[in-house]
């Protein structure tokens, strides 16, 4: 019986296909290709619209610096209405602690509001009273409405402020007898 004898041989041969010298030639290749095609996107592409990205940053940066104005000014309007309001809280307290002392038991109140009306040019402020008048066999809803009325005008401190308080209507209310609608008026003295 003969024996085979099998050999392997582990020296490297020199082949016309080399993996290495392959890579080592094309890596640089593709990548200066990959170079200019970035070169090349960046002309076609950015360029162009950097004009159009430096106005709109500029345009940007106007809107921001408006923006910020406008928050100022903003502010200080704000600020400007605070200081109207805290000037005149403790006098509205006053008002409104004075009337719930005037009302006489046969009146509810509806509505308290201040509105504002153009008068020849200019804004002008009025109170407006709004109610409920009840009759009852002592009094009729107009002469408990027109005590009202007096008992305002006479108090100075309700007044400060106002001119004095009239009466704008009165009118039964729907689906009821004994009811009547009223409404009082006050413009803001200037």
């Amino acid at each position: 019986m003969t024996k085979v004898k099998y050999k392997i041989n582990l020296t490297r041969e020199k082949s016309s296909f080399d993996v290495l010298s392959l890579s080592s030639f094309w890596i640089p290749v593709i990548l200066i290709f990959a170079l200019l095609e970035l070169c090349w996107a960046y002309f076609v592409f950015y360029m162009p619209f950097q004009d159009n990205i430096s106005k709109a940053r500029m345009e940007y940066q106007r809107l921001i610096t408006r923006l910020h104005s406008l928050q100022r000014e903003r502010i200080g309007d704000m600020k400007e209405v605070l200081d109207a309001l805290v000037a005149e809280r403790f006098n509205w307290a006053e008002k409104i602690a004075y009337l719930a002392k005037a009302l006489p038991p046969e009146i509810y109140l509806r509505e308290i509001k201040v509105e504002k009306e153009q008068d020849s040019k200019r804004y002008q402020k009025i109170l407006v009273i709004k109610g409920i008048v009840e009759s009852t066999s002592q009094k009729d809803p107009p002469e408990a409405v027109g005590n009202l009325i007096y008992a305002l005008n006479s108090n100075p401190r309700f007044l400060y402020g106002l001119k004095s308080v009239e009466l704008r209507g009165i009118q039964p209310l729907p689906r009821s007898n004994n009811k009547f609608l009223f409404e009082l008026a006050a413009e803001y003295a200037k």
